[in-house]
């Protein structure tokens, strides 16, 4: 692992998930201002940390660029590794060196990890589901990408408090169980405007062109959109325009044509950087979508020909009637 910087002028954030703080320390000023953008609604300013995190954020991914999560442990020391970080985290110390590239989300792995072995001691874990609290009652949707956990959290009643629509965190106490909300939301809206600003061959641009700090992010100025906030553990987005944009509510509800399934896509292609050389443009997913939240799921497409789609079996208000759907192209008649 490289060497990590020293204590002098680290500069720091904590954040606080289900009565766990954590100190993330790092000397790189616009990797924290990515992190508190991040973490809205976590952040406790002057708690004593129970655990530390000191990050080295590197400009690149390590050898392996399609290296998967690995995990293992030796003498109470965990290293923990995937294609975008490298961590050691002593369980005795509680303390965890990272050392990572830009991307926030190579720091959310970072704490599940973590969170998940600090948990599993105490009877607690970490669930991919959506939670919901209703009638001092907590209830969990649990499911993979694309069954439709944020569409159940949007259909929750109005006395309802939703806990978050991604990752659940439950926690032991006494002879009962808490559920608790994660920062780790389903942030697909976001992910899918930076995807759309580094493009070459989107034409969806002119939606989100007057959004402040997208011309900084497209040049390579800037590792993100700074007019674009996600907060309320995920449940809201805030964006700044430069200008009056009339029809803003309507546009940006679908992130302009469409919203892409960031948990799959992140894996191939990551915008939180300032490399302009890479886009999502040549991803091999965009010719096989690998989640849908509607009535019908991809099955193939054939360039200029059509496209083929079959029924969602997992769609929240049932299967259609209809087993396959096919659209056409047809060349425009002369």
């Amino acid at each position: 692992m490289p060497a990590l910087v020293t204590e002098v002028d680290l500069l720091s954030a904590t954040v606080e998930i289900a009565g766990v703080t954590v100190l993330m320390r790092t000397g790189d000023p616009d990797f924290l201002r990515t992190l508190q953008d991040r973490y809205p609604g976590f952040l406790k300013a002057g708690q004593d940390a129970q655990i530390t995190f000191d990050l080295e954020i590197l400009k690149k991914n390590f050898d392996e660029p399609d290296a998967d999560v690995e995990v293992t442990q030796k003498n109470g020391r965990w290293m923990l590794a995937r294609a975008d970080f490298k961590a050691e985290w002593d369980s005795a110390k509680r303390h965890c060196r990272i050392a990572q590239t830009r991307s926030p989300h190579a720091t959310d792995s970072v704490l599940r990890i973590v969170h998940t072995l600090v948990q599993a001691s105490r009877g607690g874990f970490l669930l991919h589901a959506a939670s919901a609290v209703r009638n001092q009652k907590a209830f969990l949707f649990a499911g993979e990408s694309g069954a439709g956990k944020s569409t159940i959290s949007a259909l929750a009643p109005g006395d309802a408090i939703l806990l978050t629509d991604e990752i659940s965190y439950v926690c032991k106490h006494g002879d009962q169980y808490r559920a608790f909300g994660t920062p780790f939301t389903g942030e697909d809206w976001r992910y899918t405007v930076h995807a759309v600003a580094r493009s070459a061959k989107t034409v969806r641009k002119s939606t989100f062109q007057d959004i402040v700090g997208w011309a900084d992010y497209r040049d390579g100025k800037a590792s993100s959109i700074s007019g674009i906030t996600v907060g309320n553990s995920g449940k809201t987005i805030e964006i700044k325009f430069a200008k009056v944009f009339c029809p803003a509510t309507a546009a940006m509800g679908g992130a302009g044509g469409g919203i892409l399934p960031s948990a799959a896509f992140k894996k191939v292609y990551d915008p939180y950087n300032t490399d302009t050389t890479k886009n999502i443009d040549d991803n091999p997913l965009n010719m096989a979508p690998p989640a849908s939240m509607g009535p019908f799921v991809f099955k193939e497409f054939k360039p200029g020909v059509q496209v083929t789609l079959t029924k969602n079996d997992k769609y929240f208000r049932g299967a259609p009637l209809v087993d396959e759907f096919v659209v056409k192209v047809y060349a425009d008649a002369t």
